[in-house]
């Protein structure tokens, strides 16, 4: 047994699919139905018409309209006659429009408004909606992102400066710590009886290990700090002009399904702030990466150009395995979100239902429905996992393959006393180091991605103006506004809903001091003026 009480408040529509999936449930069921709208009950099998607490009439449909009794007055009375006959609500008024060619309520009174409606087979604003074209979301490039970005920070520019300056302070203490990685690797190397000198050297370059530590402190906290301000106020302002937009548009933009109250809600709060990923600290750590290979290559070039030119070879491989080794987790990521999201959105549903899911004894049949879709999941997923996990480990070994490489061949040119120690640990850890360090920068694709698409968003939004735009300054400014009011030929329907005309051929005249209000056919006030 099925008890069901329909929802009065859906629209037409919404009560269509609802009524359709209650009738499918209820096949080979004993339904009871308890119904506001006597249009969800014309196919049962016995209508009980109850007043006083009592029973006063049952039967089909077709009956107890034949019976024209209490029944009939209420199917006359919530107009569902014309459903009967396979006929909606435009229809009905399209028909009636082509018996009667033109209708005119008037008044003569002064108090009274006067009203027109013309009859129209196709009105002007299905015209208007059908030609205009759906407008093409428009691409924008990088660097006209990136310039969106910035104009957020213009008015710290300076702090943005002092954060820039400071990544480049930071970018520039690896290939430096490399000169104090050999010096040192050659102190220890002294024989025994220099053991005196060892403890010097060893002592120094401690202390200058200790002094390049205080440097990168201060540079990174200063970088660190600058950026996170900059980063906050880029996202303030951001948020700022994006909730202004918002109250810039007209209404057929919130009407747009896309344009939900929760969708604008969710980007007002998360688009803003992916946005950060193309401000300060991604063009800082750009900026730091740059320069640690910049002066890696030139410090490696000047002390062992030979091995330089080797090392330098391997770079490519090195940032390659690096950018790999991320794309590959992050589809890992992506994979298994993808995987199990329609599963996910499955259980949501049902356990979102699951009073009508234990109503209708429907709880084993959705177990077997999920477990079947996770097994199912499971299996593409591994499938595609292994493969992948066989080019991750390959991109792990490319990168210990460089390492030899450059050991290999600084021993050989150390074995032909063309390079002493130093040499080849200045060049080999500078460059082979500095190119793994710098492969961190693939950590902030992601940022950057959401940023990107983020950007777009934000642009497109702004670049967004209202045919009835309350920004616009054009035009002659209107003080006061007084005298009569009068609409012609008003035709209307809103543009997500273009098949339910709402205005067809509307005439209103409203005279100074009245009081005129407009009401639909669900009896709610539309609009009333003064």
């Amino acid at each position: 047994m099925l008890l069901d009480e329909a929802t009065s408040a859906l629209d037409t529509k919404s009560e269509g699919v609802v009524q359709a999936a209650l009738d499918k449930a209820a096949e080979g069921r004993t339904t009871i139905v308890i119904a506001h709208r006597l249009s969800t009950i014309k196919n049962a099998h016995n209508i009980v018409v109850m007043a006083g607490g009592r029973i006063i009439e049952q039967g089909t449909h077709s009956q107890l309209l034949d019976n024209q009794s209490t029944y009939y007055n209420l199917v006359e009375a919530q107009q569902i006659a014309a459903i009967a006959q396979n006929k909606d609500e435009d229809e009905v008024e399209l028909i009636e429009e082509k018996d009667a060619l033109q209708r005119t309520v008037t008044s003569r009174s002064d108090n009274r408004p006067n009203m027109l409606r013309t009859t129209t087979s196709k009105s002007v604003s299905q015209a208007v909606i059908e030609k205009k074209a759906e407008p093409e979301t428009r691409q924008y490039g990088v660097w006209t992102l990136i310039k969106l970005v910035a104009s957020f920070n213009k008015t710290e520019k300076l702090i943005m400066s002092i954060g820039l300056f400071a990544s480049i302070i930071a970018g520039a203490g690896h290939p430096v710590q490399a000169v104090f990685f050999a010096k040192s690797i050659v102190a220890l190397s002294v024989p025994p009886s220099q053991y005196g000198q060892l403890r010097s050297d060893i002592n120094f370059w401690s202390g200058m290990y200790f002094m390049l530590a205080w440097a990168q402190l201060i540079a990174y906290a200063i970088q660190g700090i600058a950026f996170a301000y900059c980063s906050e106020r880029l996202v303030h302002r951001a948020r700022d002009q994006v909730f202004r937009t918002y109250l810039r548009q007209s209404i057929d933009f919130f009407d747009i399904k896309e344009n939900s109250a929760g969708s604008l809600t969710s980007f007002l709060s998360t688009e803003t702030t992916h946005l950060a990923g193309l401000s300060g600290s991604t063009l800082g750590t750009i900026l730091n990466v740059l320069t640690t290979l910049i002066a890696a290559f030139a410090l490696s070039l000047a002390i062992g150009p030979k091995l330089a030119a080797v090392c330098i070879s391997t770079v490519p491989i090195l940032l390659g395995c690096g950018f790999f080794r991320f794309w590959l987790l992050q589809r890992f990521s992506a994979r298994a979100q993808k995987a199990y999201q329609h599963s996910a959105s499955y259980a949501c549903e049902n356990i979102s239902a699951i009073r009508t899911v234990a109503s209708l004894t429907r709880e084993q049949d959705v177990w077997d429905e999920y477990h079947s879709q996770l097994v199912e999941q499971g299996k593409r997923s591994l499938q595609s996992i292994l493969k992948s996990s066989l080019l991750y480990a390959a991109s792990q070994s490319f990168m210990l393959l460089c390492i030899a490489l450059g050991f290999w061949y600084g021993g050989t040119l150390i074995g032909s006393r063309e390079y002493d120690t130093l040499q080849f640990f200045i060049c080999f850890s500078a460059v082979v180091f500095g190119a793994q360090s710098a492969g961190t920068i693939f950590s902030f694709a992601p940022d950057m991605g959401k940023a990107k698409q983020a950007g777009q968003g934000l642009k497109t939004l702004f670049d967004r103006t209202p045919l009835i735009d309350n920004w616009s300054t054009s035009g002659e400014a209107v003080e006061t506004v007084s005298g009569a009011l009068e609409f012609r030929d008003v035709h209307f329907r809103y543009p997500t809903r273009p098949e339910q005309p709402v205005l067809r051929g509307l005439n209103l005249s409203i005279q100074p001091g009245q009081n005129v209000a407009l009401v639909g056919a669900s009896g709610c006030g539309k609009v009333r003026s003064h």
